[in-house]
C-alpha cells in the first residue's frame, strides 16, 4: 500500500479516471448516437447467448414462393380445390381464400387465425371472406397500418384499417383488426414491441383522455384465443427474448409450414386431418424476398410475421426482457472508472495491469450474460469503455513520460557514440503491415432508391414486378457502366455505385462522372415510366444521393465470402443524402465534398444547410440543373440564391420577395415554394437568436 500511495503520477491517475468516466457519463445522458449504438449492439451480442423457450400452441403458415406457385401441387389437388385454383390465378389473391384458409383451419378446431396481411382496399372475394369474418367474430385478426404519409411539412403517421367491405369502420376498434407497425430502436433495431397504442401516441402527440388504444397483431390474436390476461396492460415498450439464435428452423416449434399443404394430401397424410391444428394459435403471413417485408432484429433480418409470431411466444412464455434503471447504468459506468484507478493505483507494471484489465472486462461480460439469462439486460459497452479509456489514458501518460526519457537519454548517449547505435540500442524495431484487406481512398459514391416500392408490392402482380424491377436495374447499371463506374450491391430496390475505388481518373473527373450518370439515370427513369404507362405497369420514382469522401476501400468479410466493397462515414452521408430527397423534393442531393469538384462544369443549386439523421454537423447540400455548357445562369436562379443567402441571413421579408418573383417564371418550383413556407412562418414566429439556418432532418 505504501509503494503505491508513492505513485508520482497518482494526481494525473485520478484525473484521468474522472474526466474519462465524465465524458461517458455525459454522452449517456445527453444520447450520443455512437455510444448508444455500441451498447446496443453489445447488448445483441450478448443476447445471442441464450434462446427463449418455445410455446407449441403457436404455428406458422407461410405465404411463402411454393404457395404462390404451386409448383408442387398436382393438377388434381387444384382441381379439387377451390382455394387452390384461386391461389393459381396469381397475387394478390380474391380475399376469398383468406376465408377459406380460415374455414379450413378453425373446423379443424384452432383457438385463432390471425392474418399478417394488410387488406385495406376493396377486392374480389370481399363478400365471401366477410362472411367468414362474421361467421368466427371471436377466433380470426387480420392486420391494419399505421404508413408515414408524406405531407407539405414532411411525413405523418396515418392508420389504415382494412377495407370496409370487410370490417366496417365505425370510427372504433374491432376485435378483428390488430395493427402490424412495427416501432424500431435508434439503431433501427427491432428489441422492443408496443402491444397496445393510441394513434395519438404513434404520432409522437401527448394522449387524449377516453381515446381509442389498439392492440397489436401479436395481441389481439392471444386475446381471440382465450389468451387475454398474458398480455402487458400497460401502453408501454416491452423488450423481449427472441426464440431462435440465427434461422428459425432451428426451432421445430416455429418452422414454417406452406400455406398451401392444408388444402393438398398433406393435410391428411402430415397433418392428421386437421388435428395438428386443434387448439392452435395459427398465423398466416408472408415469408420469402417476394414480400419485401423483413425487419432487422438481434438476429439479423426477420421476416414481419415471425416477429409478431415471436411477440405472441413472449406472451404466453413470459419470455419479456427487464431494462436496467438509467442510475443503475450510471452506477456500472462509474464502476467502471473506479476499476480503472484501482489497476493504476496498485499495479505499476504494464504487463500485469493489462492482464488485470482483460480479466476484469471478461468478467463484467460474463457478469451481463449471467444477467441476461435471468433476464435482465445492463449496459455492457459502456462500464467497459469507461475501464479501458481510462485504463489506456493513463498508460499513455506513462509512455509519454517513458518517450520524454528516452529522449534525453538518447540525447546524452549521442554524444557518445554513433546515432545508429543509440537507434538499434533504444528504440529496438518491429515492423508490421496490417491492411485488413482494404485501404484508403477518396471516392465518390453514389445511392439511389425507389419510393414506395413496398407499397407497390402490395398490390402489383409478383412476376410482373420483379421483371419491371430487373428492366430497371438493367438500365440504371448500364448508365453506371457508361460512366466509367463500379455497382457496389443492390439493397433491395436501391443501388450503391461508386467512382474511384477500383480506378480513379481523378477526383474531379470521378465525382464528374457520378454526376453525369444521376442526371441520365433520372431521363431514363422518365423514359421507362412513358413505356410502363403505355403498358400498365406502375411507375418508378427515385432518390439519389451523391456525396464524396475518405472511405476503406477492399477486399472485406470472410474468408469464405467476401465484397469488394467501401465502407466510411461518407458512404453514410450518401444514403442519408439520397432518403432525404423525399423531403425536400428534389430527386438529386450533392454533398458539400461535391459541390467543388464538379461546379465548373455543371450548374448547381443551393438546396439547403442540413444536419442529417445522426450527424452533429450541418452540410452544405445542393442539385444539379444541367451542364453549364458556357451559358451564363438564367436570371431565376440568381434571384433564387439571392433569397436563400437573405434567409439565411434572416431578412425574411426580402427573402419572399425573392422566392415570389422565382415563382412567377417557375410556378412548379418545389424549393422555392418551400423556402417562401419557411420565411412567411419565420415572419409570423422568428427564430431563437442563435438560429444558423440549419434545417435538422428528423428522418433517415
Amino acid at each position: 500500500m505504501s509503494d503505491a500511495r508513492k505513485n508520482p503520477h497518482l494526481r494525473s491517475l485520478i484525473l484521468l479516471c474522472v474526466v474519462c468516466t465524465a465524458i461517458i457519463l455525459i454522452l449517456r445522458e445527453y444520447r450520443g448516437f455512437l455510444l448508444v449504438k455500441s451498447d446496443l449492439v453489445t447488448q445483441q451480442w450478448v443476447s445471442f447467448t441464450r434462446q427463449a423457450k418455445t410455446d407449441e400452441r403457436l404455428v406458422f403458415l407461410a405465404m411463402d414462393p411454393p404457395t404462390l406457385t404451386l409448383d408442387p401441387v398436382h393438377k388434381d389437388e387444384i382441381e379439387a380445390s377451390r382455394a387452390l385454383q384461386l391461389i393459381k390465378e396469381g397475387f394478390p389473391w380474391s380475399r376469398e381464400v383468406y376465408g377459406l384458409i380460415a374455414e379450413q383451419l378453425i373446423q379443424a378446431g384452432a383457438k385463432a387465425v390471425v392474418f399478417d396481411v394488410i387488406l385495406p382496399f376493396e377486392r374480389e372475394g370481399d363478400e365471401a371472406f366477410k362472411k367468414i369474418l362474421d361467421k368466427y367474430p371471436n377466433q380470426i385478426v387480420i392486420g391494419f397500418d399505421f404508413p408515414e404519409k408524406s405531407t407539405a411539412t414532411g411525413t405523418q403517421q396515418t392508420l389504415q384499417r382494412p377495407a370496409p367491405s370487410l370490417i366496417p369502420n365505425t370510427g372504433g376498434d374491432d376485435s378483428r383488426m390488430g395493427f402490424v407497425t412495427l416501432f424500431p430502436d435508434p439503431d433501427m433495431v427491432v428489441r422492443h414491441l408496443w402491444f397496445r397504442r393510441s394513434f395519438t401516441a404513434v404520432m409522437g402527440l401527448q394522449p387524449v383522455i377516453g381515446e381509442t388504444v389498439y392492440e397489436s397483431l401479436s395481441a389481439r390474436g392471444l386475446r381471440q384465443a382465450g389468451f387475454g390476461d398474458r398480455i402487458p396492460a400497460d401502453s408501454a415498450p416491452h423488450m423481449i427474448n427472441y426464440a431462435w439464435a440465427g434461422s428459425v428452423k432451428e426451432r421445430s416449434s416455429l418452422e414454417p409450414h406452406s400455406l398451401h399443404e392444408i388444402f393438398t394430401y398433406v393435410w391428411k397424410q402430415n397433418y392428421g386431418n386437421g388435428a395438428f391444428f386443434r387448439d392452435k394459435i395459427v398465423l398466416v403471413g408472408p415469408l420469402g424476398n417476394w414480400g419485401k417485408d423483413y425487419t432487422q432484429t438481434p438476429f439479423g433480418q426477420v421476416p414481419g410475421p415471425l416477429i409478431h409470431l415471436n411477440a405472441m411466444n413472449a406472451m404466453l412464455t413470459g419470455e419479456f426482457l427487464h431494462e436496467a434503471p438509467f442510475w443503475l447504468n450510471r452506477c456500472l459506468i462509474a464502476a467502471g472508472g473506479a476499476v480503472a484507478f484501482l489497476l493504476g493505483f496498485f499495479i505499476r507494471q504494464v504487463r500485469p495491469r493489462v492482464v488485470l484489465l482483460a480479466a476484469a472486462i471478461a468478467g463484467w461480460v460474463g457478469l451481463t450474460i449471467w444477467l441476461y439469462s435471468i433476464g435482465w439486460v445492463v449496459l455492457v459497452f459502456s462500464p467497459a469503455l469507461a475501464l479501458v479509456s481510462s485504463s489506456v489514458a493513463f498508460l499513455i501518460v506513462e509512455y509519454r513520460g517513458e518517450q520524454l526519457e528516452r529522449t534525453r537519454v538518447r540525447k546524452i548517449l549521442e554524444g557518445y557514440v554513433s546515432r545508429d547505435v543509440v537507434r538499434e540500442v533504444l528504440d529496438n524495431p518491429k515492423s508490421f503491415l496490417n491492411t485488413l484487406g482494404g485501404e484508403r481512398r477518396k471516392i465518390t459514391i453514389l445511392f439511389s432508391d425507389v419510393r414506395g416500392f413496398t407499397t407497390i408490392t402490395e398490390y402489383a402482380d409478383p412476376a410482373k414486378l420483379v421483371a419491371q424491377l430487373n428492366e430497371y436495374f438493367t438500365e440504371m447499371v448500364r448508365i453506371v457502366f457508361a460512366h466509367s463506374g463500379t455497382v457496389d450491391k443492390f439493397i433491395g430496390d436501391a443501388v450503391m455505385a461508386h467512382w474511384g475505388g477500383v480506378s480513379t481518373h481523378g477526383e474531379s473527373i470521378d465525382a464528374c462522372h457520378a454526376v453525369s450518370t444521376s442526371l441520365e439515370m433520372l431521363q431514363a427513369l422518365d423514359r421507362l415510366n412513358e413505356d410502363w404507362r403505355k403498358r400498365g405497369a406502375p411507375e418508378f420514382h427515385i432518390g439519389i444521393g451523391l456525396n464524396h469522401g475518405d472511405v476503406i476501400f477492399g477486399h472485406l468479410g470472410s474468408v469464405e465470402k467476401h465484397d469488394l466493397t467501401a465502407v466510411g462515414d461518407p458512404v453514410n452521408t450518401a444514403s442519408r443524402l439520397e432518403s432525404a430527397t423525399k423531403q425536400l423534393h428534389t430527386p438529386l442531393l450533392l454533398g458539400a465534398s461535391v459541390a467543388p469538384l464538379v461546379q465548373d462544369r455543371f450548374r448547381l443549386r443551393t438546396v439547403d444547410l442540413l444536419q442529417l439523421k445522426g450527424k452533429s454537423a450541418p452540410i452544405e447540400v445542393f442539385t444539379v440543373l444541367g451542364e453549364r455548357a458556357g451559358t451564363p445562369d438564367p436570371e431565376w436562379l440568381v434571384v433564387y440564391e439571392t433569397g436563400v443567402r437573405l434567409y439565411r441571413q434572416r431578412d425574411f421579408s426580402e427573402a419572399v420577395a425573392h422566392f415570389e418573383k422565382v415563382l412567377t417564371s417557375q410556378p412548379a418550383d418545389e424549393l422555392a415554394k418551400e423556402y417562401l413556407r419557411r420565411c412567411t412562418a419565420y415572419q409570423e414566429v422568428p427564430p431563437p437568436s442563435g438560429w444558423d439556418g440549419v434545417f435538422v432532418m428528423m428522418a433517415k
